[in-house]
């Protein structure tokens, strides 16, 4: 069975969300990928005024809910960062993916498109980029 790769599964970036607008309870982030309509996500504020994500799951007429603790780091510059922390093992993550449970890159063992290229592709990619960038079409019109 092939492996599933990262973009091929519903995910919830915390950079993403962090650009668009500061975090603040009651907000709504969008969740991105195939099924994503079957998943909700909240920013909710708990007693001791940390935030946290309720992440809801709806699959047919039953609903499961799970918290994804939201954790800050100093930024060297100054300013603070947001990082997901995952629920399956603690880790810091920017970006929570949902395939069966919300969870890390790492826990669900996915792998980025670009990991899965072959040596001919990864070069064909390489010049295409390079054509793109000096300002030519990515394919050349004549081989």
């Amino acid at each position: 069975m092939a492996r599933l790769t990262t973009d091929r599964v519903p995910r919830l970036d915390i950079r993403a969300s962090q650009r668009r607008c500061p975090l603040e309870p009651g907000w709504v982030i969008p969740i991105h990928g195939l099924t994503s309509d079957r998943w909700s996500a909240v920013i909710e504020a708990t007693h001791d005024r940390q935030l946290v994500c309720t992440a809801t799951h709806t699959f047919g007429r039953f609903e499961t809910a799970t918290t994804i603790d939201i954790v800050w780091t100093l930024c060297r510059l100054g300013g603070v960062r947001p990082w997901w922390r995952c629920p399956a093992c603690g880790r810091r993550a920017a970006v929570i993916y949902f395939a069966r449970v919300p969870a890390c890159r790492i826990c669900h063992r996915l792998k980025y498109r670009t990991q899965k290229l072959n040596e001919t592709d990864r070069a064909l990619r390489k010049a295409r980029r390079l054509r793109r960038r000096l300002g030519g079409p990515p394919y050349p019109s004549q081989p």
